[in-house]
């Protein structure tokens, strides 16, 4: 009687997995006619990204109105954001097709921008805060995207300027 519940269970949930009624947090199911961006390519990136050894050289860019020095890895990153620029309806759509992908490039955002002095950050820590509120914290824990490794970057860094330029007071 027990294995025929957990059948039941299972067979109920994958029903509603392929119905639509659990949000692919992964970003793997969307079709490629209709994605924003190639999701698991970007979540290739950002790992690869987050496991590079660092050292080399680096590209002179700008994020906004900035001029900030990129390694190589994070231009597609850079792309990525001028797609989904702030406010346009393509950051929705992404918001609607992979939040936690949205919510990565956030944080690699205001990471790229944390050490530059800028007020440009605080939409990002906007970003940020808006997504983790949003996003349930099963989904944030059992996802393959890495983003408490992302927000462990950003929080490594120097954490007095932040309060200053993200008007963020809360901060420890």
């Amino acid at each position: 009687m027990h294995v025929r519940g957990l059948q039941l269970l299972a067979s109920t949930a994958l029903s509603r997995e392929t119905s639509g009624a659990f949000h692919d947090y992964d970003c793997v199911l969307i079709p490629s006619h209709v994605a924003l961006l190639d999701w698991s390519e970007l979540y290739l990136a950002i790992s690869a990204f987050l496991d590079r050894k660092g050292g080399g050289h680096l590209l002179a860019s700008k994020v906004g109105a900035t001029s900030v020095s990129l390694s190589p890895e994070v231009i597609g990153f850079k792309e990525a954001l001028e797609i989904l620029h702030e406010g346009g309806a393509e950051r929705q759509l992404a918001l609607r097709q992979c939040p936690l992908g949205l919510l990565s490039l956030c944080i690699i955002e205001a990471t790229a921008l944390a050490s530059k002095h800028t007020e440009d950050i605080a939409p990002k820590f906007s970003c940020i805060e808006t997504l983790l509120a949003s996003i349930p914290i099963y989904a944030l824990a059992g996802s393959r995207w890495p983003t408490f490794r992302l927000l462990d970057q950003l929080w490594s860094l120097n954490k007095v300027d932040f309060v200053e330029l993200s008007d963020y007071r809360n901060m420890n």
